[in-house]
């Protein structure tokens, strides 16, 4: 029915149509992609979130080995410079677990782990701080006997159990979300792959029709006025279109009618006169 009605429409409004359709189809494929891509950008987020937590859990992880490293270095020489390391250590740990806190604050789990993480972590930095004050204030054996109770250890034990615990749930994340973002990736190139494709056979379907529509009467028209050329006066066209070229179609085959008429008259008036002038000949005789 909706061809039909495409058929019978004037030739600007098919045009018209055959635009609207590729240009509504073509709408829809642009408004799916990117919505699609949209949603890989957000699964892609979530990627790059994840490994921004990793490198901040790193990056704790790396701090308090140099703060003990600088803790070390200090206790043995007595040497300010050795306390470098310790220093720095110290302000970036404690900004690394802020930005755990903001980075996981959609995950209850995390921000638990965070609870217990900060106490042990400033606990930890007592201790170094006290072998510290220590060495500088009564002696290497003062500093000495502190470090060899273990309780330093001790702590540096309970934070490295929350930081794998923490690195285990974002590591399970990671394969999750990369996972899921490889399939977003897969589906959404899939989708656009598809909606090119039937983009493409809409256009060439919508152009044949078109073509057809136009190219088809003209046709028909042109074999008609070829034929009446060649003096066959019966040719008429048959068009089931209703546009501008069934209207001249129309006034075509009126036109030969009239030629038609035209020649029999004149052909009938000129048998007339021919019998006329053969029996005032006989009449004659």
């Amino acid at each position: 029915m909706k061809l039909l009605s495409f058929v019978t429409q004037s030739i600007g409004r098919k045009i018209i149509s055959a635009f609207t359709a590729t240009l509504v189809l073509m709408m829809a494929l642009a408004w799916t992609s990117y919505s699609s891509i949209g949603e890989l950008r957000s699964t892609s987020h979530w990627v790059s979130h994840t490994h921004e937590v990793l490198g901040q859990l790193e990056r704790v992880s790396s701090e308090l080995k140099d703060a003990e490293t600088g803790q070390r270095g200090y206790l043995i020489t007595g040497e300010d410079r050795y306390l470098e390391p310790y220093n720095s250590a110290r302000t970036s740990a404690e900004e690394a677990v802020a930005n755990l806190r903001d980075l996981t604050s959609d995950n209850p789990a995390q921000q638990k782990r965070i609870d217990e993480l900060t106490p042990l972590i400033d606990a930890k930095f007592a201790e170094l701080q006290e072998t510290i004050d220590l060495r500088r204030t009564e002696g290497f054996e003062a500093s000495r006997e502190v470090v060899l109770s273990d309780r330093g250890k001790a702590t540096m034990d309970d934070i490295r159990t929350i930081l794998d615990e923490m690195v285990a749930e974002e590591q399970a994340l990671l394969e999750s979300r990369e996972a899921k973002s490889a399939d977003m990736a897969s589906w959404v190139f899939s989708l656009i792959a598809l909606l090119s494709v039937l983009a493409l056979v809409v256009s060439v379907v919508v152009g044949v029709i078109l073509t057809r529509s136009i190219s088809g009467p003209v046709g028909k028209l042109s074999e008609a006025a070829t034929r009446m050329k060649n003096g066959d006066y019966d040719a008429t066209v048959e068009v089931d279109t209703n546009d501008e070229i069934s209207t001249l179609a129309e006034s075509f085959n009126q036109m030969v009618g009239q030629i038609k008429n035209a020649i029999q008259e004149a052909e009938a008036q000129e048998k007339q006169a021919q019998e006329a002038q053969d029996k005032a000949e006989e009449a004659q005789r």
